[in-house]
């Protein structure tokens, strides 16, 4: 008896979204407000604030480069 054949469906992979899984703050002064509560939580963190395309405001601990 022959067997079926089943061809294998090809899934598009998801587009990469660098800001998945990060805390977005609406304004930048929410930012800065979470950013220092942090701070005064864990001592010698140093975090900053910065804004992407889609309008939202996230932390880092990097330290802007040329600003």
């Amino acid at each position: 008896m022959a067997r079926r054949r089943k061809d294998i469906k090809y899934i598009l992979p998801k587009p990469h979204d660098p800001e998945a899984g990060k805390k977005r703050y609406p304004t930048k002064k929410m930012a800065k407000n979470a950013a220092e509560t942090q701070m005064l939580q864990v001592p010698g963190l140093e975090l900053t604030v910065y804004q992407t395309g889609n309008g939202g405001w996230y932390l880092t601990s990097i330290k802007p480069s040329g600003k």
